[in-house]
């Protein structure tokens, strides 16, 4: 074994442990970005002076005027239909739509997608050794760790995330 071969598999190992950080960090921030969401309330309403004679009426708790927060998850804001445990529907992004499909056995995701059309820049992404052919343009992906919560829409949008760093690639 010549020396070759051995950086060769040490920058693999390096590429692998980056792209499982990397996949852990992405896994954190959507999680505290979600039970921050959860844990946001409405201010409540401040008596205001009213013409300089003592305090106002009070409103309800939400400002007037404000749109409340959609708490539709994503998977159905973008209507993937569910059939028993597989979910398919359409990685949507700016850049186009990429047919896929999420397979659910207990805590475990399997993930694919449809990579027709092409997506530009996968296999220079960090995350392509994730990619793996099925059959034809049919690829899994393989998730370094499933959501905690066991909610697909996180998964939705990580592959979306992932189409969109594909795109900003030069």
């Amino acid at each position: 074994m010549s020396w070759c071969d051995l950086l060769a598999g040490l920058i693999a190992v390096i590429r692998t442990i980056i792209v499982f950080v990397w996949d852990v960090a992405v896994f954190i921030y959507v999680a505290v970005d979600r039970l921050s969401r959860r844990q946001r309330r409405p201010a409540k309403a401040v008596p205001m002076p009213r013409g300089g004679r003592g305090v106002g009426k009070v409103s309800s708790n939400k400002f007037e005027g404000a749109v409340p927060i959609n708490e539709t998850p994503l998977i159905e804001k973008q209507r993937w239909q569910k059939k028993r445990n597989t979910l398919s529907g359409y990685y949507r992004t700016k850049f186009g739509a990429w047919r896929g499909e999420i397979i659910r056995r207990g805590d475990r995701f399997r993930v694919y997608i449809w990579l027709d059309p092409a997506i530009p820049n996968i296999e220079r992404h960090n995350c392509w050794v994730c990619f793996h052919r099925e059959s034809g343009k049919k690829y899994e992906i393989n998730l370094a760790l499933n959501p905690a919560d066991g909610d697909p829409s996180a998964i939705v949008f990580y592959v979306q995330k992932l189409i969109g760093e594909c795109f900003a690639m030069n």
